[in-house]
């Protein structure tokens, strides 16, 4: 399953179409057509995203998302409305609120799913890549700044901290790079071969001094 989701929805044709839909993309679906049993439930299992109705028999859609965004545990919770109530005024209500989106019926299911995935593409934690930069016998870990030398792991202080200098310069020159035209391009290529090389020589000299 893609993730759970909650539809706080009164209508059963509505929540039948979006189960429907929903399903097929992957997700599983949980449906309350009572703000309150909805909010209940969300406090006691959470959710991965919630579906929200304005027009509610007992609690509105506004004021569950006002309770929702109050509460600690829930206050990350991505919320989309989906409901017939689409003037400005309410449209911007729901977002001051706190909505992640806003979705008028009628709707077209595939941009329902469309939107729901796009919301919950934000709400996924940045990955940063992590990578290993080899300095002839010398190479290290960006992620863990971990050294080894000739493939064994080097604890010693002056080969961490000059192998960590190495590479951190060689991620900002190469940052550098990546953001500039050809002819600056070329120019930061030959600089870091020479810091590569500069540096390279005085891990030599360092390990020769810890050898002897």
């Amino acid at each position: 399953m893609r993730g759970r989701i909650v539809l706080i929805e009164d209508e059963k044709d509505i929540v039948e179409l979006v189960r429907y839909n929903l399903r097929k993309e992957g997700y599983e679906l949980e449906s309350f057509g009572r703000g309150r049993e909805g909010l209940e439930h969300l406090r006691r299992h959470g959710a991965d995203l919630v579906l929200l109705d304005v027009l509610l028999p007992d609690l509105d859609g506004f004021e569950i998302c006002r309770k929702l965004r109050s509460e600690e545990r829930l206050r990350a919770t991505p919320v989309i409305f989906l409901t017939a109530k689409g003037e400005e005024f309410d449209r911007v209500l729901g977002l001051e609120l706190g909505a992640d989106d806003y979705v008028v019926k009628p709707f077209s299911p595939r941009e329902l799913a469309a939107r729901i995935k796009a919301v919950l593409r934000r709400k996924e934690p940045p990955t940063e890549k992590v990578e290993r930069i080899q300095l002839a016998d010398f190479s290290m870990d960006t992620g863990t700044l971990e050294v080894t030398v000739r493939g064994q792991k080097d604890k010693r202080p002056d080969i961490v901290f000059y192998v960590n200098g190495i590479a951190l310069g060689i991620l900002e020159l190469k940052r550098s790079i990546v953001s500039v035209g050809e002819g600056i391009r070329q120019n930061l290529d030959s600089q870091k071969a020479m810091f590569i090389q500069r540096f390279f020589a005085t891990i030599q000299l360092v390990m020769a001094g810890n050898d002897t």
